[in-house]
């Protein structure tokens, strides 16, 4: 079993480069199913959602490469409409995929999706809309599938602006004629980045960013050449290790834009913060102070991806802060570790109390999902002493190369294999 090896406490200085979005490129790798040719898709991160993500496409019949943050994909081939179970079990967002292989196939055969832990996420609103647009849905014990084989646009009414269903009908649209309005949709910087590269693609999408969505579909897409938006969760968690150790750190190749509610709340707990147009300059020099409440909604309010790493940071302020999670019901797996670390943190239902203490301890912990197991890195790069997570596959299905990066700028980290009796 490998192992993440943190030895604190940590001072960061120096600068690091944001990688590409996870949650930006995975409906991008989808939406190349609509081109039966070639899709090129730079700033890729090197992530293991990413190779999963490219195995379903090697899985229904595509061609695909991965070099350098490069990835190409070749479509031309025929297409197989089935995704098998072991395939949609190793991604959370494998059923982004639905909306492209209804496009292109009419019809798909899929079971339910896997990835963390962090409670329910229904696919019910994307069925919904696909049976909007005129598909036929059959829901086994085991499999879902859909065939539309007379689908038309319409206006599709989203009864929770989710993101994966605004992204999957985005894609489907974009390969109808005519014009499909999605309305109250998702507004995530990430669905205005899938935006761009469908327009690239040969479908005229307007309106992301706002709660309505316009699309005149083409049923001949074109090849394309995308460069991915930067990663704005990588960027907050530079700036959670940064707020739980101290030092300084330009964070390059960045849109803080994305994520002005995270650093509005570390700006407001004492954190020096300038915005740039491509990098972030930020200092901690001092104990900051933790008085603030959240609670997360969908964007542009305070992201659910972000909730974890706010409770990280608020673990070592002066004050009381307060996170209510309305998103997820199990973001708070990672208050267990960090009460063993010493943390004052008490939970009623779907709100936290974090009281902020003097200094954690180094433990063992075990990452319970992605944001959290980054969450909990940059809480034990502040403690004195070693520590030691595992479950680290969570880790590396959002961070690039997460202990090299955290090693050039300062955190003295490593990956062991551990071999138990």
């Amino acid at each position: 079993m490998e192992v993440m090896k943190i030895y604190g406490p940590t001072r960061f200085s120096g600068s690091v480069d944001v990688q590409g979005s996870k949650n930006a490129v995975l409906p991008m790798i989808a939406a190349a199913v609509i081109n039966a040719g070639v899709t090129v898709l730079r700033n890729c991160p090197d992530i293991s959602d990413v190779h999963d993500a490219l195995d379903i496409l090697k899985t229904i019949g595509c061609d695909v490469s991965f070099t350098g943050g490069v990835v190409r994909i070749d479509s031309s081939a025929p297409i197989s409409s089935y995704i098998p179970e072991c395939a949609m079990r190793r991604i959370r967002a494998s059923f982004i995929f639905t909306g492209a292989l209804l496009a292109r196939c009419k019809e798909f055969t899929v079971s339910q999706p896997g990835g963390c832990n962090i409670g329910l996420r229904p696919v019910d609103i994307h069925l919904e809309a696909f049976k909007k647009l005129g598909a036929n849905i059959c829901i086994s014990a085991s499999e879902i599938t859909c065939k539309g084989a007379s689908l038309a646009p319409c206006d599709i009414t989203l009864r929770f602006p989710s993101v994966g269903a605004t992204e999957n009908v985005m894609i489907l649209a974009s390969s109808l004629k005519g014009t499909t309005r999605i309305i109250n949709a998702a507004r995530e910087p990430e669905i205005e980045d899938l935006q761009y590269m469908l327009t690239s693609m040969g479908a005229k999408v307007s309106g992301a960013g706002s709660s309505v969505i316009v699309i005149n579909g083409t049923d001949s897409p074109v090849n394309l050449d995308y460069t991915v938006m930067p990663d704005r969760v990588d960027t907050a968690t530079y700036l959670t290790a940064l707020a739980c150790g101290g030092g300084s750190l330009t964070i390059n190749k960045s849109n803080a834009k994305h994520l002005l509610s995270y650093i509005n709340i570390l700006k407001k707990c004492g954190m020096d913060i300038e915005l740039h147009d491509d990098c972030i300059k930020a200092c901690k020099s001092g104990r900051l102070h933790g008085n603030v409440s959240v609670t997360t909604t969908p964007y542009p309010g305070f992201a659910t991806d972000m909730q974890s790493l706010l409770m990280s940071v608020l673990c070592l302020t002066d004050g009381i802060g307060l996170i209510k999670e309305n998103i997820f019901e199990n973001r708070f797996c990672l208050a267990d570790t960090l009460i063993r670390m010493g943390a004052d943190i008490r939970i009623y239902r779907r709100t936290a109390s974090v009281r902020g203490v003097r200094a954690l301890k180094p433990v063992c912990g075990c990452v319970c999902d992605l944001r959290s197991g980054a969450a909990l890195a940059a809480a034990m790069m502040s403690a004195e002493g070693i520590s030691e997570l595992t479950n680290i596959h969570y880790i590396d299905r959002g961070y690039e190369d997460f202990a090299g990066k955290y090693q050039s700028i300062g955190a003295k980290i490593e990956r062991i294999e551990r071999i138990d009796a």
